[in-house]
């Protein structure tokens, strides 16, 4: 957050692109700033308050996006998302389709013109509304804790 920083932009742009190639939809959260007219089916906004802080965790989007993609009948899944970030939403998207039972393939996208076009740090925003973000041995130390507590835990505390 903000949905105008470079970091987030660079993931909006990756994503609207893969929808338009893709002719796919994206599942994502309010304030990512994606309403884009070129995702050619629409775009899914998990339903939240709008400027929530903290924005909703990462599990509960993972579930959402499960879930409508159950709905609609998908079978294919590609995730986009920040280099530092992926490993994590790869984990929740499949236990939360696990959860829902979606049978479908996950990938990550994009991570290839991530790593290519940008920097690690250019994932960190100083001036960012979230602490974990703004720098990176922030998002470390807060990653590696919510990458080794037990499940059961994780998924109580992201709801």
């Amino acid at each position: 957050m903000p949905h105008s920083i470079p970091a987030n932009e660079a993931i909006h742009d990756v994503a609207c692109a893969a929808a338009h190639i893709m002719n796919a939809s994206v599942f994502t959260q309010l304030d990512c700033g994606i309403m884009n007219p070129h995702v050619p089916n629409g775009v899914w906004i998990f339903p939240q308050i709008p400027g929530a802080n903290p924005p909703p965790p990462t599990l509960r989007i993972a579930r959402f996006a499960a879930l409508s993609a159950k709905r609609i009948g998908l079978t294919e899944l590609h995730i986009v998302a920040a280099p530092p970030h992926i490993r994590r939403c790869m984990r929740d998207m499949r236990m939360a389709m696990r959860e829902v039972g979606l049978d479908a393939t996950l990938s990550a996208y994009g991570q290839d013109i991530f790593l290519e076009e940008h920097s690690p740090s250019y994932w960190f925003y100083p001036k960012g509304e979230r602490y974990c973000t703004q720098h990176r041995l922030r998002w470390v130390i807060r990653e590696s804790i919510l990458q080794t507590i037990p499940w059961r835990i994780y998924r109580r505390i992201a709801g």
